[in-house]
């Protein structure tokens, strides 16, 4: 490509042309004319002509100059009197815009010389099928942020040569398989790795705990047998993200020093058991689901724990210094083999004060639990495919507290009849009876069905059943009163899920499976 071609196509993607152009201009360039200059000032008749109108800048259907280089002459201004680039987290030193480029046809090279010339520090060079680091980047030390996402590394010796680097993805490079002894020496300022959708097995190299400076390491998807020897002398981690993976056990000693530890995604690993939890102090979201657990980890004190999921474990029971979790907000815990015994025994769930959502579905409940019925701050309570046979008579509990509750899921399970009690949830907004068989023929179940029915409706529901199954998103801030602003926050209904059952089916039988499914 001649330099005055590959100066305007710099330009024109570095520039606020707009993106139609550009596409415009990378399919001119793909088809390799002989005389690229006079096509690219073909081009630029388009250009002219979408940013200043027909017959402007134009002369016998030929592209002036002059357009362009009046565009040139702002940036030029401003880039001269810009200050050198600042620390790492503006947004001046982002290369947003260098993923996909193989259009450029091994430009790609020119294009990242550009983008530190203007002095650009962080890279995205995803989807370009690179097996190692273009030469113009490798080796340069402004270099602090780099994804390589979805390429074809096979090494990682290039990208140890960028020193100051602090963020590196690696994600989606099948071929990269092992981590160089020395990655760390290479690369100490490290403070986050991205390696999820890898090939990584086995024990995750003892190097990765030589990073001092690390504070989120992900290595989700890959098939990791074990975490990595001496993971607890990376005191500085914030988030560690080792989910589905292989792994069937952790070792006690491994998260003893984790004390600055956030997030610990664990989840869809094959884990039959866990050390204590105790150690991470700062602890605020644990995710256990999808594993062999028979009983839950034992935690210590973690004042902002807001978030616990075990769902799709081997759980019986809860171990008691759940009830130590003064900041817990959601707790799910479906898909285990919880009973009404196990669920209530010792009166604890008191001290969980600010506990907003419970989604205990696929468990083995007969009734809902009645430690339940008085949790202050509870809004959201899914107790869907138990096996609960009836519903308890004071069940407006629910309501007489400090946050009245505003969306309960009890969708296939086996009760007949509604309490009357159960029509004075008045801050009702979602209920889902589906697969219920509900004996519509009895006098106050169809009063309470039909006075439930109307409030939820009067909330601003249109009468568009949702599928029960979605109460992940939940929003849990209690809106004002009123009913226009109670229909206006739900938004529109979500999508079932795939392989959910259609939103409102009704379940076969003679009456027998009568089905209400509000919100």
């Amino acid at each position: 490509m001649s330099s005055e071609l590959e100066e305007d196509a710099t330009f024109l993607r570095s520039n606020n042309i707009p993106a139609l152009i550009n596409e415009v201009m990378l399919h001119l360039l793909m088809k390799k004319p002989t005389d690229p200059v006079a096509s690219l000032r073909e081009f630029l008749a388009t250009v002219d002509s979408t940013l200043y109108g027909p017959g402007k800048g134009q002369q016998n259907g030929t592209a002036l100059a002059t357009p362009l280089e009046e565009l040139r002459k702002p940036q030029a201004a401003a880039a001269a009197a810009a200050p050198a680039a600042g620390g790492v987290g503006g947004d001046e030193d982002y290369a947003e815009d260098l993923h996909d480029l193989e259009a450029y046809k091994g430009n790609l090279d020119a294009e990242i010389r550009s983008q530190l010339a203007r002095g650009v520090r962080r890279f995205n060079l995803s989807k370009n099928q690179l097996t190692t680091v273009p030469s113009s980047l490798a080796g340069n030390r402004d270099v602090v942020s780099l994804s390589m996402e979805e390429n074809q590394l096979d090494s990682l010796e290039s990208v140890m040569t960028l020193p100051n680097l602090r963020y590196f993805n690696m994600s989606c490079n099948p071929q990269l398989k092992t981590i160089p002894d020395d990655f760390a020496q290479k690369l100490p300022l490290l403070t986050k790795i991205e390696a999820y959708k890898g090939s990584y097995s086995g024990q995750l190299p003892d190097v990765l705990c030589q990073l001092k400076h690390l504070t989120c390491l992900n290595f989700y998807n890959n098939s990791v047998l074990k975490p990595m020897e001496h993971i607890g002398d990376m005191t500085s981690l914030t988030e560690l993200n080792l989910a589905s993976n292989k792994m069937m056990a952790i070792k006690p000693e491994s998260l003893t020093n984790l004390h600055n530890l956030k997030r610990l995604a664990l989840f869809w690993n094959r884990l039959l058991r866990l050390p204590s939890l105790a150690p991470l102090r700062s602890l605020e979201i644990l995710q256990l689901n999808g594993n062999q657990l028979p009983e839950m980890p034992t935690l210590g004190t973690h004042p902002k724990l807001e978030e616990i999921n075990v769902n799709e474990n081997k759980i019986t029971a809860f171990n008691e210094t759940l009830f130590n979790q003064v900041s817990l907000d959601t707790l799910v815990a479906g898909k285990n083999l919880l009973t009404d015994a196990t669920i209530c025994a010792g009166p604890l769930w008191h001290r969980l004060e600010n506990l907003k959502k419970i989604q205990m579905p696929s468990n083995k409940l007969t009734k809902i639990p009645d430690c339940f019925l008085d949790l202050p701050s509870l809004l959201c309570l899914d107790l869907n495919e138990n096996e609960i046979t009836e519903l308890p008579e004071d069940i407006d509990r629910l309501q007489r507290k400090r946050d009245p509750i505003n969306h309960i899921f009890l969708a296939d399970n086996r009760f007949k009849h509604l309490p009357a009690a159960m029509a004075k949830l008045t801050d009702i907004k979602r209920v889902a009876f589906r697969n219920c068989p509900l004996d519509l023929t009895h006098q106050t179940t169809k009063a309470t069905y039909d006075t439930i029915e109307a409030a939820v409706r009067s909330r601003g529901i249109d009468g568009k059943f949702l599928d029960s199954k979605r109460t992940g998103d939940v929003p849990m801030k209690r809106p004002a009163a009123g009913p226009a602003t109670l229909g206006a926050s739900l938004g529109s209904p979500d999508e079932p899920r795939r392989g959910a059952k259609p939103p409102g089916a009704a379940a076969p039988g003679n009456g027998g499976g009568i089905s209400l499914q509000i919100g």
